[in-house]
């Protein structure tokens, strides 16, 4: 089911593979990660393969890095929010 979902990705990409979008969304993810916890070093040690995949998708790193502070803002304000109603 996730490969079909990717290679539609794919698909609409034009001409990558399934690997080259799983790698981008990977990227993605890693960056978001660091964004919501505000860039604090990661616990799980990322290896070799993923820091050279976030070195080539480097766009969509910092994309995921930019997403995942903004969530924090969006889910800080809403936590406040509700605590104060």
């Amino acid at each position: 089911m996730i490969k079909k979902i990717f290679l539609w990705f794919a698909s609409l990409h034009g001409e990558k593979t399934f690997e080259c979008v799983v790698h981008e969304w990977h990227s993605l993810l890693i960056g978001w990660a660091e964004g919501i916890t505000l860039f604090r070093k990661p616990l799980v040690k990322i290896n070799t393969y993923a820091l050279t995949e976030m070195k080539t998708e480097w766009h969509y790193y910092n994309i995921g890095r930019a997403v995942g502070f903004i969530s924090f803002i969006i889910l800080t304000v809403g936590m406040i929010v509700w605590i104060r109603s």
